[in-house]
């Protein structure tokens, strides 16, 4: 794998090009998110490879959402519910993902 490869790099390239990576413009996030799973379970027999997609999502992504979102009894829905429950479209959703997404690792590298 390319050195300077980054899994933020892909998720970048993504948002900017939707409809090309995910399908129609509704995909979004729901599409992104079965796609990692797809992913995940077809290239499970490499641990480089599922340490690099699970790399795409930080460990504490879910919790950090819920702070984000002010949820004070969370439901156990996901990160990726509570996103859709905040913008229209699916492709609002992707964009809002990876805007959190960076949120959450500059707060992860603040706390290092």
């Amino acid at each position: 794998m390319d050195e300077d490869y980054e899994s933020s790099d892909l998720i970048t390239e993504i948002c900017k090009r939707p409809a090309i990576f995910l399908g129609d413009q509704e995909g979004g996030l729901g599409r992104f998110a079965a796609m990692m799973v797809g992913a995940h379970m077809a290239l499970r027999s490499s641990p480089e490879v599922v340490a690099e997609l699970e790399q795409m999502v930080p460990p504490n992504f879910h919790e950090f959402v819920e702070r984000h979102f002010g949820i004070p009894n969370p439901g156990g829905w996901g990160w990726q519910t509570y996103i859709a429950n905040e913008v229209g479209t699916g492709v609002e959703a992707l964009e809002l993902f990876s805007d959190l997404k960076a949120l959450c690792e500059e707060s992860l590298k603040s706390n290092e």
